[in-house]
Protein backbone atom coordinates (compact mmCIF):
# COMPACT_ATOMS: atom_id res chain seq x y z
CA UNK A 1 0.00 0.00 0.00
CA UNK A 2 2.82 2.39 0.84
CA UNK A 3 4.76 1.53 -2.34
CA UNK A 4 1.86 2.14 -4.71
CA UNK A 5 0.46 5.00 -2.66
CA UNK A 6 3.71 6.97 -2.91
CA UNK A 7 3.42 6.86 -6.69
CA UNK A 8 -0.19 8.04 -6.78
CA UNK A 9 -0.66 10.49 -3.92
CA UNK A 10 0.86 13.93 -3.53
CA UNK A 11 1.62 15.87 -0.32
CA UNK A 12 -0.46 18.74 -1.70
CA UNK A 13 -3.73 16.85 -1.42
CA UNK A 14 -2.75 13.83 0.69
CA UNK A 15 -4.84 14.69 3.78
CA UNK A 16 -7.99 15.45 1.80
CA UNK A 17 -7.55 12.33 -0.33
CA UNK A 18 -7.01 10.19 2.76
CA UNK A 19 -10.29 11.38 4.27
CA UNK A 20 -12.20 10.65 1.05
CA UNK A 21 -10.61 7.21 0.60
CA UNK A 22 -11.45 6.19 4.17
CA UNK A 23 -14.98 7.59 3.82
CA UNK A 24 -15.59 5.49 0.70
CA UNK A 25 -14.18 2.31 2.24
CA UNK A 26 -15.98 2.75 5.57
CA UNK A 27 -19.29 3.48 3.82
CA UNK A 28 -18.83 0.28 1.79
CA UNK A 29 -18.08 -1.99 4.74
CA UNK A 30 -19.74 -0.09 7.59
CA UNK A 31 -16.82 -0.29 10.02
CA UNK A 32 -14.57 2.52 11.22
CA UNK A 33 -12.32 0.13 13.16
CA UNK A 34 -11.69 -2.11 10.15
CA UNK A 35 -11.04 0.90 7.92
CA UNK A 36 -8.54 2.43 10.34
CA UNK A 37 -6.87 -0.94 10.97
CA UNK A 38 -6.31 -1.62 7.26
CA UNK A 39 -6.42 1.38 4.91
CA UNK A 40 -5.63 3.74 7.79
CA UNK A 41 -2.39 1.99 8.72
CA UNK A 42 -1.26 2.10 5.08
CA UNK A 43 -2.00 5.80 4.84
CA UNK A 44 -0.07 6.44 8.05
CA UNK A 45 2.91 4.68 6.48
CA UNK A 46 2.65 6.80 3.34
CA UNK A 47 2.45 9.97 5.45
CA UNK A 48 5.60 8.99 7.29
CA UNK A 49 7.46 8.40 4.02
CA UNK A 50 6.33 11.83 2.78
CA UNK A 51 7.36 13.48 6.06
CA UNK A 52 3.80 14.61 6.67
CA UNK A 53 2.14 15.12 10.04
CA UNK A 54 0.98 11.84 11.62
CA UNK A 55 -1.53 13.74 13.77
CA UNK A 56 -3.23 15.38 10.77
CA UNK A 57 -3.15 12.09 8.84
CA UNK A 58 -4.79 10.26 11.74
CA UNK A 59 -7.43 13.00 11.92
CA UNK A 60 -8.15 12.60 8.20
CA UNK A 61 -8.36 8.81 8.49
CA UNK A 62 -10.70 8.97 11.46
CA UNK A 63 -12.84 11.69 9.84
CA UNK A 64 -13.42 9.56 6.76
CA UNK A 65 -13.81 6.33 8.73
CA UNK A 66 -16.53 7.74 10.97
CA UNK A 67 -18.40 9.33 8.09
CA UNK A 68 -18.80 5.84 6.64
CA UNK A 69 -19.46 4.24 10.00
CA UNK A 70 -22.42 6.48 10.83
CA UNK A 71 -23.83 6.68 7.29
CA UNK A 72 -23.61 3.08 6.12
CA UNK A 73 -26.54 0.62 6.39
CA UNK A 74 -23.92 -2.05 7.16
CA UNK A 75 -22.73 -0.23 10.28
CA UNK A 76 -23.50 -1.83 13.64
CA UNK A 77 -23.66 1.60 15.30
CA UNK A 78 -26.17 2.87 12.74
CA UNK A 79 -28.30 -0.20 13.36
CA UNK A 80 -27.97 0.33 17.11
CA UNK A 81 -28.99 3.99 16.84
CA UNK A 82 -32.12 3.11 14.89
CA UNK A 83 -33.00 0.37 17.37
CA UNK A 84 -32.56 2.75 20.33
CA UNK A 85 -34.73 5.41 18.66
CA UNK A 86 -37.28 3.05 17.10
CA UNK A 87 -36.69 4.29 13.54
CA UNK A 88 -36.18 2.60 10.17
CA UNK A 89 -32.58 1.87 9.16
CA UNK A 90 -32.66 3.02 5.55
CA UNK A 91 -34.68 6.11 6.40
CA UNK A 92 -32.06 6.83 9.04
CA UNK A 93 -29.22 6.42 6.51
CA UNK A 94 -30.85 8.82 4.03
CA UNK A 95 -31.55 11.37 6.75
CA UNK A 96 -28.05 11.04 8.16
CA UNK A 97 -26.53 12.16 4.86
CA UNK A 98 -28.17 15.59 5.25
CA UNK A 99 -25.80 16.39 8.12
CA UNK A 100 -22.91 14.05 7.29
CA UNK A 101 -22.20 15.29 3.77
CA UNK A 102 -21.91 19.02 4.68
CA UNK A 103 -19.66 18.15 7.62
CA UNK A 104 -17.46 15.94 5.40
CA UNK A 105 -17.23 18.62 2.69
CA UNK A 106 -16.12 21.19 5.26
CA UNK A 107 -13.62 18.72 6.69
CA UNK A 108 -12.13 17.92 3.27
CA UNK A 109 -11.77 21.65 2.57
CA UNK A 110 -9.95 22.03 5.87
CA UNK A 111 -7.61 19.14 5.04
CA UNK A 112 -6.98 20.62 1.60
CA UNK A 113 -5.72 23.83 3.21
CA UNK A 114 -3.38 21.77 5.41
CA UNK A 115 -1.78 20.06 2.43
CA UNK A 116 1.99 20.38 2.31
CA UNK A 117 3.07 22.45 -0.72
CA UNK A 118 5.97 21.37 -2.88
CA UNK A 119 7.00 18.28 -4.82
CA UNK A 120 7.99 14.99 -3.28
CA UNK A 121 10.42 12.62 -4.95
CA UNK A 122 9.58 9.07 -3.80
CA UNK A 123 12.31 7.35 -5.83
CA UNK A 124 14.66 6.81 -2.86
CA UNK A 125 11.93 5.40 -0.64
CA UNK A 126 10.57 3.20 -3.45
CA UNK A 127 14.04 1.77 -4.09
CA UNK A 128 14.50 1.04 -0.37
CA UNK A 129 11.15 -0.75 -0.20
CA UNK A 130 12.02 -2.86 -3.26
CA UNK A 131 15.36 -3.81 -1.71
CA UNK A 132 13.73 -5.23 1.42
CA UNK A 133 10.21 -6.25 0.42
CA UNK A 134 8.76 -8.34 -2.38
CA UNK A 135 6.48 -5.82 -4.11
CA UNK A 136 3.50 -7.45 -5.81
CA UNK A 137 -0.23 -6.78 -6.23
CA UNK A 138 -0.71 -10.12 -4.45
CA UNK A 139 0.27 -8.32 -1.24
CA UNK A 140 -3.16 -6.70 -1.29
CA UNK A 141 -4.76 -10.12 -0.70
CA UNK A 142 -5.09 -9.75 3.12
CA UNK A 143 -6.73 -6.35 2.66
CA UNK A 144 -9.15 -7.74 0.08
CA UNK A 145 -9.98 -10.66 2.36
CA UNK A 146 -10.80 -8.34 5.28
CA UNK A 147 -12.92 -6.00 3.15
CA UNK A 148 -14.86 -8.89 1.55
CA UNK A 149 -15.54 -10.49 4.93
CA UNK A 150 -16.67 -7.12 6.28
CA UNK A 151 -19.08 -6.74 3.37
CA UNK A 152 -20.40 -10.23 4.15
CA UNK A 153 -21.06 -9.00 7.72
CA UNK A 154 -18.54 -11.29 9.40
CA UNK A 155 -17.62 -10.22 12.96
CA UNK A 156 -14.68 -7.76 12.92
CA UNK A 157 -12.55 -9.98 15.18
CA UNK A 158 -12.90 -12.94 12.83
CA UNK A 159 -12.39 -10.87 9.68
CA UNK A 160 -9.23 -9.15 10.93
CA UNK A 161 -7.79 -12.40 12.32
CA UNK A 162 -8.33 -14.20 9.01
CA UNK A 163 -6.71 -11.24 7.26
CA UNK A 164 -3.70 -11.56 9.59
CA UNK A 165 -3.43 -15.27 8.79
CA UNK A 166 -3.56 -14.42 5.08
CA UNK A 167 -0.67 -11.99 5.67
CA UNK A 168 1.29 -14.75 7.37
CA UNK A 169 0.66 -17.08 4.43
CA UNK A 170 1.95 -14.42 2.03
CA UNK A 171 5.08 -14.07 4.16
CA UNK A 172 5.69 -17.81 3.81
CA UNK A 173 5.26 -17.65 0.03
CA UNK A 174 7.08 -14.39 -0.72
CA UNK A 175 9.79 -14.17 1.92
CA UNK A 176 10.29 -17.39 3.92
CA UNK A 177 13.89 -16.45 4.74
CA UNK A 178 12.66 -13.45 6.74
CA UNK A 179 10.34 -15.73 8.75
CA UNK A 180 13.21 -18.12 9.48
CA UNK A 181 15.49 -15.27 10.55
CA UNK A 182 12.82 -13.76 12.80
CA UNK A 183 12.22 -17.14 14.51
CA UNK A 184 15.85 -17.25 15.72
CA UNK A 185 15.58 -21.00 16.24
CA UNK A 186 18.40 -22.74 14.34
CA UNK A 187 17.70 -25.96 16.18
CA UNK A 188 14.36 -26.27 14.38
CA UNK A 189 13.99 -27.47 10.84
CA UNK A 190 13.15 -24.88 8.18
CA UNK A 191 9.38 -25.66 8.04
CA UNK A 192 8.96 -25.32 11.82
CA UNK A 193 11.13 -22.22 11.90
CA UNK A 194 8.88 -20.58 9.30
CA UNK A 195 5.78 -21.41 11.35
CA UNK A 196 7.41 -20.09 14.53
CA UNK A 197 8.51 -16.87 12.82
CA UNK A 198 5.03 -16.15 11.47
CA UNK A 199 3.35 -16.98 14.77
CA UNK A 200 5.82 -14.84 16.73
CA UNK A 201 5.08 -11.90 14.41
CA UNK A 202 1.35 -12.35 15.00
CA UNK A 203 1.84 -12.52 18.76
CA UNK A 204 4.43 -9.83 19.50
CA UNK A 205 4.83 -7.97 16.21
CA UNK A 206 7.50 -8.02 13.51
CA UNK A 207 10.84 -6.34 14.14
CA UNK A 208 13.56 -5.88 11.54
CA UNK A 209 16.90 -4.09 11.33
CA UNK A 210 17.81 -3.26 7.75
CA UNK A 211 20.11 -0.32 8.43
CA UNK A 212 17.52 2.05 6.93
CA UNK A 213 15.70 3.80 9.78
CA UNK A 214 12.68 4.73 7.63
CA UNK A 215 12.19 1.14 6.42
CA UNK A 216 12.70 -0.26 9.93
CA UNK A 217 10.01 2.07 11.29
CA UNK A 218 7.66 1.15 8.46
CA UNK A 219 8.05 -2.62 8.84
CA UNK A 220 8.48 -2.99 12.61
CA UNK A 221 5.01 -3.01 14.11
CA UNK A 222 1.93 -5.12 14.77
CA UNK A 223 1.27 -8.07 17.04
CA UNK A 224 -1.49 -8.92 19.47
CA UNK A 225 0.60 -7.80 22.46
CA UNK A 226 0.60 -4.22 21.19
CA UNK A 227 -3.19 -4.14 21.60
CA UNK A 228 -3.38 -5.55 25.13
CA UNK A 229 -3.55 -2.14 26.81
CA UNK A 230 -6.45 -1.27 24.52
CA UNK A 231 -8.20 -4.55 25.31
CA UNK A 232 -7.87 -3.96 29.04
CA UNK A 233 -9.21 -0.44 28.66
CA UNK A 234 -12.22 -1.68 26.67
CA UNK A 235 -13.00 -4.32 29.32
CA UNK A 236 -12.81 -1.72 32.10
CA UNK A 237 -14.87 0.76 30.06
CA UNK A 238 -17.64 -1.77 29.49
CA UNK A 239 -17.73 -2.72 33.16
CA UNK A 240 -17.82 0.91 34.31
CA UNK A 241 -20.36 1.89 31.66
CA UNK A 242 -22.67 -0.94 32.70
CA UNK A 243 -22.50 0.24 36.32
CA UNK A 244 -23.34 3.82 35.29
CA UNK A 245 -26.28 2.67 33.15
CA UNK A 246 -27.82 0.28 35.68
CA UNK A 247 -27.26 2.74 38.51
CA UNK A 248 -29.38 5.30 36.68
CA UNK A 249 -26.88 8.12 37.25
CA UNK A 250 -27.28 9.67 33.80
CA UNK A 251 -31.07 9.47 34.03
CA UNK A 252 -31.13 11.46 37.27
CA UNK A 253 -28.86 14.12 35.81
CA UNK A 254 -30.60 14.52 32.45
CA UNK A 255 -34.34 14.27 33.19
CA UNK A 256 -34.59 17.65 35.00
CA UNK A 257 -32.74 19.32 32.11
CA UNK A 258 -35.01 17.74 29.49
CA UNK A 259 -38.07 19.33 31.06
CA UNK A 260 -36.43 22.76 30.79
CA UNK A 261 -35.59 22.42 27.09
CA UNK A 262 -38.43 24.45 25.57
CA UNK A 263 -37.38 24.59 21.92
CA UNK A 264 -36.37 21.92 19.46
CA UNK A 265 -32.96 23.53 19.17
CA UNK A 266 -32.38 23.43 22.91
CA UNK A 267 -33.64 19.83 23.11
CA UNK A 268 -31.26 18.73 20.34
CA UNK A 269 -28.39 20.63 21.97
CA UNK A 270 -29.09 18.83 25.24
CA UNK A 271 -29.19 15.47 23.44
CA UNK A 272 -25.85 16.18 21.75
CA UNK A 273 -24.33 17.20 25.08
CA UNK A 274 -25.71 14.05 26.69
CA UNK A 275 -24.23 11.81 23.98
CA UNK A 276 -20.81 13.46 24.31
CA UNK A 277 -21.01 13.24 28.11
CA UNK A 278 -21.93 9.56 27.86
CA UNK A 279 -18.85 8.93 25.74
CA UNK A 280 -16.74 10.66 28.38
CA UNK A 281 -18.38 9.17 31.47
CA UNK A 282 -19.22 5.62 30.37
CA UNK A 283 -16.11 5.24 28.16
CA UNK A 284 -17.97 3.20 25.55
CA UNK A 285 -19.56 4.15 22.23
CA UNK A 286 -22.37 1.60 22.35
CA UNK A 287 -23.59 2.79 25.76
CA UNK A 288 -23.37 6.39 24.49
CA UNK A 289 -25.74 5.39 21.68
CA UNK A 290 -28.25 3.31 23.63
CA UNK A 291 -28.49 5.29 26.88
CA UNK A 292 -29.40 8.70 25.37
CA UNK A 293 -31.79 6.92 23.00
CA UNK A 294 -33.65 5.45 25.96
CA UNK A 295 -33.61 8.74 27.87
CA UNK A 296 -34.85 10.99 25.06
CA UNK A 297 -37.16 8.65 23.13
CA UNK A 298 -40.24 9.32 25.33
CA UNK A 299 -39.65 13.09 25.21
CA UNK A 300 -39.22 13.13 21.42
CA UNK A 301 -42.41 11.09 21.06
CA UNK A 302 -44.29 13.39 23.45
CA UNK A 303 -43.31 16.44 21.40
CA UNK A 304 -44.26 14.85 18.08
CA UNK A 305 -40.72 14.51 16.76
CA UNK A 306 -40.02 11.61 14.42
CA UNK A 307 -37.93 8.65 15.66
CA UNK A 308 -35.59 9.04 12.67
CA UNK A 309 -34.84 12.58 13.83
CA UNK A 310 -33.78 11.17 17.20
CA UNK A 311 -31.62 8.44 15.66
CA UNK A 312 -29.95 10.93 13.31
CA UNK A 313 -28.98 13.28 16.15
CA UNK A 314 -27.62 10.33 18.15
CA UNK A 315 -25.53 9.29 15.15
CA UNK A 316 -24.35 12.87 14.66
CA UNK A 317 -23.04 13.06 18.22
CA UNK A 318 -22.61 9.75 20.06
CA UNK A 319 -20.97 7.83 17.20
CA UNK A 320 -18.61 10.48 15.85
CA UNK A 321 -17.28 11.86 19.17
CA UNK A 322 -16.26 8.50 20.66
CA UNK A 323 -12.73 8.48 19.12
CA UNK A 324 -12.05 11.93 20.59
CA UNK A 325 -12.01 10.61 24.18
CA UNK A 326 -8.67 8.99 25.16
CA UNK A 327 -10.21 6.53 27.64
CA UNK A 328 -13.15 5.63 25.40
CA UNK A 329 -12.81 2.23 23.73
CA UNK A 330 -12.85 3.89 20.29
CA UNK A 331 -10.26 6.50 21.24
CA UNK A 332 -7.99 3.82 22.70
CA UNK A 333 -8.29 1.64 19.60
CA UNK A 334 -7.62 4.45 17.15
CA UNK A 335 -4.57 5.59 19.12
CA UNK A 336 -3.18 2.06 19.20
CA UNK A 337 -3.94 1.23 15.57
CA UNK A 338 -2.66 4.50 14.09
CA UNK A 339 0.20 5.08 16.53
CA UNK A 340 -0.87 8.62 17.47
CA UNK A 341 -2.12 9.69 20.94
CA UNK A 342 -5.80 10.56 21.06
CA UNK A 343 -5.18 14.12 22.21
CA UNK A 344 -2.67 14.50 19.39
CA UNK A 345 -5.11 13.74 16.56
CA UNK A 346 -8.37 14.90 18.17
CA UNK A 347 -8.14 18.55 17.06
CA UNK A 348 -7.68 17.39 13.45
CA UNK A 349 -10.77 15.17 13.38
CA UNK A 350 -12.65 17.90 11.56
CA UNK A 351 -15.63 15.77 10.57
CA UNK A 352 -16.11 14.43 14.09
CA UNK A 353 -16.06 17.95 15.51
CA UNK A 354 -18.22 19.55 12.82
CA UNK A 355 -20.96 16.91 12.62
CA UNK A 356 -22.51 17.66 16.05
CA UNK A 357 -22.29 21.38 15.33
CA UNK A 358 -24.07 20.97 11.99
CA UNK A 359 -26.94 19.02 13.53
CA UNK A 360 -27.40 21.67 16.27
CA UNK A 361 -27.38 24.53 13.74
CA UNK A 362 -29.90 22.69 11.55
CA UNK A 363 -32.23 22.20 14.52
CA UNK A 364 -32.19 25.89 15.45
CA UNK A 365 -32.86 26.77 11.79
CA UNK A 366 -35.74 24.26 11.78
CA UNK A 367 -34.11 22.50 8.81
CA UNK A 368 -34.75 18.73 8.60
CA UNK A 369 -36.61 18.79 11.90
CA UNK A 370 -38.85 15.83 11.13
CA UNK A 371 -42.09 15.17 12.92
CA UNK A 372 -44.16 12.07 13.32
CA UNK A 373 -47.10 11.65 10.91
CA UNK A 374 -50.05 13.70 12.13
CA UNK A 375 -47.98 15.77 14.55
CA UNK A 376 -48.02 19.53 14.01
CA UNK A 377 -45.52 22.03 15.41
CA UNK A 378 -48.25 23.68 17.47
CA UNK A 379 -49.08 20.38 19.16
CA UNK A 380 -45.75 20.14 20.87
CA UNK A 381 -46.00 23.59 22.41
CA UNK A 382 -42.47 24.32 21.28
CA UNK A 383 -40.76 26.83 19.09
CA UNK A 384 -37.86 26.06 16.83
Amino acid sequence: MVYYGLQILSPNYFYATSALICAAVAFSIGSSWTTAGTIGIGLMGIAGSMHLSPEITAGAVISGAYFGDKSSPLSDTANLATAAAGSDLFTHVRESLWTSVPALVLAVIGFAFLGKPGDFDPSTTLASIQNHVVVSPWNFLPLVVVLVLALLRWPPLVAIFIGALAGGLLAVVHNPDAAVAFAKAPELGRPLAIVKGVWAALATGYRVETGDAAIDQLMSRGGMSSMMITVWLIICALAFGAAVEHGGFMTRLINPLVRRARSVGSLVSLLVATCISANIITSDQYIAVVLPGRLFRPEFSKRGLAPVFLSRVIGDSAIVTSPLVPWNSCGAYMAAALGVPTLGYAIYCFFNILNPIVTIVFSFLAFRVLRSPGAMPAESGLTT
